[in-house]
Parts: structure tokens; C-alpha cells; sequence
């Protein structure tokens, strides 16, 4: 693992190459998880310490009771992302074959095993009929709807600007759900009246976001012939990385979890890192004195790192207040260059420094796809790596805000809708605003996609395209039209065998991605009352106004919050990931870069600094507020997940 800090020697760069042998899949369960497979009879909290084969256990566990006699729909288990899911899907599938045979799995059809979210949203539609048709928005397409009603739902009334009451809004309602704060205590303020107003236009849309999945499960779950078909069925109740849990998901867990239904938690509070999404880390270490019957196993040998990092990483851990004691035990042996420190004048020679190291390991063997490089923030602290890997033609895949906005192709490509509507850009969230220039967009393009001569005519295809779609004729198709614009710049040609050719095409995929979301909720149509009738109002769906729209929504929205790397691994893609230690919570790789380890950075200097809320102090207090603003704690759990989450294989590179 490679640790670094730019910008001054008063940092330090740490690094970590851990070699890329595979660790040996043992099915050997330790003491500690088998007695987690065999304890009945009570409720179970599992203080899993990185690296501990909680996975396994859990999976085990689960068999368990399957061959014991448990019916598949008795069982629900929560997982806090889907590729979590997936993978604890795979592996109780594959355990109840060896303990049932093979065919029983296709018995397990009942069993829920996912996100809360997507618990929530099946429970809506199996049980309330309102919900049926209902489509669940995710953060940016909940951008796009509130771009697109932000005057019908008075939002120009919380803050002057465009976007700053959208963003802040978006932030407040989150609050809103993860605190079930009910509506009536907003009632008569302007934040009431555009959240009613919000809730209303919603429901014309038949639109939830996350936040109201948990909000509208709960209130279905306070109807108790809801309540009844729900939690009638259900015997055991599952809840993974339960340190990252939010008080209203804590609230469902605990209407879900009444007797006769068994309540089994798995997570580490050192590990609680969610926060800014409300999560509460008080849930875990309070366990064991909220539930009336309850057993505690803790899983502390870590499979996974060398004895250096685990015995670094406990050390560190000592310096987390509230914490619940344990200490992790190492158990693979020694490597050469577990963990080797360096540290830089300046971020560009720091960066220069990990371009460099990156480029001898490819040489000496190693897949960019082995060798992660993670910030605090990509934003912030990762463009002088970019550019180094670029002038190196190492490929990457960029992750947290912004990232996919620092391909340049990415770039180039969303300026052209700012040029349809004669609109400013800028080429940093803090860069000055610059009239959008098709001179200058041409040589762009043509330079980042061009292979020798210009691309024919491709100036006079931009032209057209632009005066085709703002005579609003017919309605716009985004991303067909993107991808008819990629057959121009010859995208086609690009030869996707490399890695390079591979990490292009994978941000070029992306960016229709963007499209994708604005156009989805801006081609909605919308239920309404007219003069006491109900009516249907068709989409915006073309003209200028349109245009207008999707370049707001890329200038002051998308390159700021879109990422190129959402978390879930590219099977195929070889390239260096670029990402934050929240996306990094984990995923696995050999080889670990942490650079801009320096005062304001990592640790953030924002964090715990006050902020700016619609909310009324009587709803939500300072001692509430301290956990979204984050604080001393919060940034020494993300540095020990930096510390801890990775997989480092092998005896060390050589």
C-alpha cells in the first residue's frame, strides 16, 4: 500500500505493495465463526474486524438454518450495497447446496437478500397498491426532477440561485428521512410548504427517491394488517455493516425485528464512515443494552493483510474515541515491502513519484487493474496524478466527484450543449465561466479523438445537429443522438484490446449515462388538476428551453457530482482505479497508493466545521447536526478503513 502526502514534507507517503498471489479460498472456519453459525436462542451482534470472513459466516449461517428446517421466506438479510448483495446471494446459494443438494436451490426464491432500499421498494409494491407503477429516482435523476419543478415547488423561495436551494434541498430532505422528522414540524415555514409541495409533485410523477422508500415503508408498516403480512412470515432478520445504519433504517430493523423474528448484526464501528449520510455509529456500540436478550462473538483475525499493516492499523485504532475494545490478530505471514513511506515537495513531484512507481510495476508484470490510488478527495487532490498518467499513457478510471468530468473527452463532449444555447462553461468547479466556443471545441475534439488528419466535416455536423433539434420538431433522443455523434468522432476505431483504448470507452459509456438520467425525468409526463378535472400534461421533451435545461443541469450539476467509477468493479477493464477511501470500502486490491496525506486534506479541513441548514434548530439540534458535519473521529475511521479494507495478496513485489 502505498501512503503519500504532496505538497511539503510535512506529510508523508506510505506505501503498500502487497504482491498479487491469491490467498488460498479456505472453507475452514475459525472458532469464532463457527460459534456465529451454531448461536440460537437469542438475538447476536458480530464485531467483525476487517479482513474476518464475516461473508462466510453469515452464509454459513444462514445454511444453517436452512437445513435446520427454516423456510426461505422466514429469512431477510440486508446488505448496505448491491454488489454486497450479489456476493452474499452467491455464497448461501452455494452453501445450501452442499448441505441440501443441489436442487434445493431453487427454494430459495423466497429469501430476500439486498439493500434496505430495495426491501423497502419491493415491500411498497407488494403491499401498498398506490405504489405500484411507482419509479425510484437515485441522487442524480432526483437532481434532474428537481431541476426541472424547482419553480413549481417554490424553491427560488429558500435561496436566490438556481442550484444552490436544489442542492440544499436535496440534502434537507434526505435529513428529513433519515430522521423522520414528520412533515407537520415543518408546517407554516417556506421549507414546509416546498416540501409539501415537493411530496405532492412526486406522487403526479409516481416517483420515490431513497429517502422516502424507508419513510413510506415505515408509515405502511404503522397499518397493522401491513405490518401483519409483513413480519407474519418472518423468523430471521439480517442486517450487515449495521455501523453504517441511519435512524429511520434502525427504526424499520427494529419494527421488522419484534419477537418472534431473531435479529443477527454484523459490523465494526471502527469502520463507520457514512456520517454525511446520517448514519449513527451509536446503533452498534449501544446494541448489546438495547436488545433484552442478546449474545456478542467477535471475528478479529484478519485474513487479509500482512502483520505490519494489521499491527500499524491497531495501533492507529486506539486513537478512535468510543470505540468498542478489540484488537485484531494477524495471521498471514510476513512480505517484503508491506508498507514503505515516502513523502514529497509538491503535489506534482508527488504525483510524478506515483506516475513513475506505477509505470515500473507495469513493466515488472503487474495489471493496472491490481493497483488502486485512493484520496480523500479525487476532486481536490488527484488532477497532477492525472495528468502524469496521462503524459505516461497508463489508463485509469477516476472515481468520486467530478471524476468523470476530468476525461477531457467527457469534457469536450458535454461543452457542446452548452454551445447549443450560446451558454458559459467553465473547466474546474472553480474555474471562471467562459462563453462555450466551437472553434475551439472542434480542436478539442479533434485532437483527443483524431488519429492523424481532421475528422471530415466535423464542424459542419455539430452545426447541423445544433439547428436540427432547436427547431423542437420532434422530441430530443439524447442518447441516441450521442451515440450517432461517436460514430462521427470515429469512437468505433478505438481499439479496446488495450488498456487505454478500454478506460476511454468505458468514460465515453458513462457520460450517456448522464444523459440517460436527465432525459428520463424531463420526458415525463405529469398528472394534474385543471378546473377540478384531472388531466395528463405531456413532457419537455424539445426545443431550446430543453437545451437550456441539460446545460444547467451538466454546468452546475453533473460535472460536479458524476463519477466515472461508481464502486462496482469492471470485469474486463484493466486500469489504474482513482477513487475516494468511502468507494473503497470493500473492494480489493494488491497494490494501494495514498497520497495527499497533508493537514486539510486528509484529514479534511471541513470536517466538523458548521454548516449552513434550511432546517429550524427545534427539529434538528446541534448534537444531530454534529453527525452530518463530521469530525475529528469520523476522519480517523476513514483513514483506518484506508488502513484495513483493502485485500494485499502475495509475498511482496520484488
Amino acid at each position: 500500500m502505498h501512503v503519500s502526502s504532496g505538497g511539503g514534507a510535512s506529510g508523508e507517503i506510505a506505501y503498500h505493495e502487497a504482491g498479487i498471489d491469491a490467498m488460498a479460498n479456505s472453507v475452514t472456519l475459525s472458532p469464532a465463526q463457527q460459534q456465529v453459525v451454531d448461536h440460537r436462542g437469542s438475538d447476536l451482534q458480530v464485531i467483525a474486524c476487517a479482513g474476518s470472513g464475516k461473508t462466510e459466516s453469515i452464509s454459513r449461517r444462514v445454511a444453517a438454518l436452512v437445513a435446520e428446517g427454516a423456510e426461505p421466506a422466514s429469512i431477510v438479510a440486508f446488505t448496505f450495497t448491491e454488489r454486497a448483495a450479489t456476493e452474499l446471494k452467491e455464497r448461501i446459494t452455494r452453501r445450501v447446496a452442499e448441505t441440501m443438494g443441489l436442487e434445493f436451490r431453487d427454494r430459495l426464491g423466497p429469501m430476500f437478500v439486498g439493500t434496505i432500499h430495495a426491501y423497502c421498494f419491493r415491500l411498497l409494491q407488494d403491499h401498498v397498491p398506490q405504489y405500484g407503477n411507482y419509479d425510484v429516482l437515485d441522487e442524480h435523476r432526483h437532481a434532474g426532477f428537481l431541476s426541472r419543478e424547482h419553480r413549481r415547488i417554490g424553491l427560488g423561495n429558500l435561496k436566490a440561485r438556481h442550484w444552490a436551494p436544489i442542492r440544499d434541498f436535496m440534502r434537507t430532505v434526505d435529513v428529513i428521512g433519515n430522521e423522520q422528522i414528520p412533515a407537520a414540524a415543518l408546517a407554516g415555514t417556506p421549507l414546509g410548504d416546498c416540501y409539501s409541495t415537493y411530496r405532492d409533485a412526486l406522487d403526479r410523477y409516481h416517483f420515490l427517491t431513497f429517502g422516502l422508500l424507508i419513510t413510506c415503508a415505515l408509515e405502511a408498516l404503522e397499518r397493522p394488517d401491513v405490518f401483519s403480512r409483513v413480519h407474519g412470515p418472518l423468523r430471521h432478520l439480517f442486517v450487515d455493516e449495521y455501523q453504517d445504519i441511519n435512524p429511520a433504517q434502525e427504526r424499520l430493523i427494529e419494527l421488522l425485528s419484534r419477537p418472534p423474528v431473531c435479529l443477527t448484526v454484523v459490523g465494526d464501528d471502527d469502520q463507520s464512515i457514512y456520517q454525511w449520510r446520517g448514519s449513527d455509529v451509536r446503533n452498534i456500540v449501544t446494541f448489546c443494552q438495547r436488545r433484552p436478550t442478546v449474545a456478542s462473538i467477535e471475528l478479529d483475525t484478519n485474513r487479509r493483510s500482512r502483520p505490519d499493516i494489521v499491527a500499524k492499523a491497531n495501533t492507529f485504532a486506539q486513537s478512535i474515541s468510543d470505540r468498542l475494545p478489540k484488537v485484531m490478530q494477524a495471521v498471514r505471514p510476513p512480505g517484503q515491502n508491506q508498507m514503505v513511506s515516502s513523502s514529497a515537495e509538491t503535489d506534482q513531484d508527488e504525483a510524478e513519484q506515483v506516475a513513475d512507481t506505477i509505470a515500473r510495476l507495469a513493466k515488472a508484470g503487474h495489471r493496472y487493474r491490481d493497483i488502486a490510488v485512493l484520496y480523500r478527495s479525487v476532486r481536490t487532490s488527484a488532477p497532477p496524478l492525472i495528468s502524469a498518467l496521462r503524459a505516461r499513457d497508463i489508463p485509469y478510471t477516476a472515481g468520486g466527484r467530478t471524476g468523470l468530468f476530468l476525461q477531457p473527452e467527457v469534457a469536450y463532449l458535454a461543452e457542446i450543449y452548452a454551445w447549443f444555447v450560446d451558454g458559459d462553461w467553465r473547466d474546474d468547479r472553480f474555474g471562471d465561466f467562459r462563453p462555450a466556443n466551437l472553434d475551439d471545441l472542434v480542436e478539442g475534439l479533434n485532437r483527443v479523438f483524431g488519429n492523424g488528419p481532421p475528422i471530415p466535416d466535423l464542424r459542419a455536423y455539430i452545426q447541423d445537429w445544433r439547428a436540427f433539434v432547436l427547431r423542437g420538431h420532434r422530441p430530443v433522443n439524447l442518447v441516441g443522438d450521442y451515440y450517432r455523434l461517436l460514430h462521427v468522432l470515429r469512437v468505433q476505431d478505438i481499439d479496446v484490446s488495450t488498456p487505454v483504448g478500454s478506460s476511454r470507452l468505458g468514460a465515453l459509456a458513462r457520460f450517456s449515462v448522464v444523459l440517460g438520467d436527465f432525459e428520463h425525468v424531463h420526458r415525463r409526463g405529469r398528472r394534474s388538476d385543471k378546473d377540478g378535472t384531472r388531466v395528463f400534461e405531456a413532457a419537455n421533451d424539445r426545443g431550446r428551453d430543453y437545451f437550456r435545461a441539460l446545460h444547467n443541469y451538466l454546468l452546475h450539476y453533473a460535472r460536479d457530482a458524476y463519477e466515472e467509477f461508481e464502486g462496482e468493479p469492471a470485469v474486463d477493464l484493466d486500469a489504474v482505479d482513482i477513487l475516494t477511501v468511502h468507494q473503497a470500502k470493500g473492494l480489493e486490491w494488491p497494490i494501494v497508493f495514498m497520497p495527499s496525506l497533508t493537514q486539510g486534506r486528509f484529514p479534511s479541513r471541513r470536517a466538523g466545521q458548521a454548516q449552513e441548514w434550511l432546517l429550524p434548530d427545534e427539529v434538528f439540534p446541534t448534537d444531530v447536526r454534529g453527525r452530518y458535519e463530521g469530525g475529528d473521529g469520523e476522519e480517523r475511521r476513514l483513514f483506518y478503513v484506508a488502513m484495513t479494507s483493502l485485500t494485499f495478496h502475495g509475498p511482496g513485489i520484488r
